[in-house]
């Protein structure tokens, strides 16, 4: 039996992962993904008691420095034809290369994605009252994007509050698709939490 630390270097030096603002992401597929010590415990069979493997990986890779298969784009989500670079804030119509890992990837086409983003500025324009709340809740999915991705730091949150039966939860469940998020509610918290 191959020892799991051996087979994770093994993988390190064929290029599936690289080191980026002091994270491990593995770049084998279109979208990377970020590998923590749990992860890696689990991919590779360690122990539970092995907290320093991300450490001693990171000290390899200091020392040879493996170029990765793909090259990570940390802050861009793409999708079949095209790619939204979030540090840019641009949109291009292009190829993505095969070459490349990305934050996200979508099997959609241009064509799709603007479809769809006529559907969901109709669906809240539908189920927002206010013109403030509505610029809120469009700028809501990108912001965090940016967040997801390392762009930003956590340093805004987003209150959505509105009558019963309004869509609010169904635009809740839709963000939930697209990125991992923490709905809080509010009438649950401890008076004081925000001070």
């Amino acid at each position: 039996q191959f020892p799991p630390f051996a087979k994770l270097v093994v993988d390190y030096l064929l290029g599936r992962f690289t080191f980026f603002n002091n994270k491990l992401y593995d770049v084998n597929n279109r979208q990377a993904q970020v590998l923590d010590d749990f992860t890696i415990q689990s991919l590779y069979g360690f122990k539970k008691d092995n907290p320093f493997i991300l450490e001693i990986l990171e000290g390899i890779h200091q020392t040879l420095n493996i170029r990765p298969a793909k090259q990570l784009e940390a802050y861009k989500i793409s999708g079949r034809d095209f790619i939204i670079d979030l540090k840019e804030h641009r949109l291009y119509r292009t190829n993505p290369s095969p070459d490349s890992s990305f934050f996200k990837f979508y099997d959609v086409d241009y064509h799709a994605a603007i479809g769809s983003k006529k559907k969901v500025g109709k669906f809240l324009g539908y189920v927002i009252a206010d013109h403030d709340s509505l610029h809120n809740a469009t700028l809501q999915a990108y912001y965090i994007a940016q967040v997801a991705c390392g762009l930003k730091s956590k340093q805004n949150f987003f209150i959505s509050k509105s009558g019963v039966r309004t869509g609010k939860g169904l635009r809740h469940i839709g963000l939930s698709g697209i990125f991992n998020k923490i709905d809080v509610e509010l009438d649950l918290l401890i008076k004081g939490g925000f001070e």
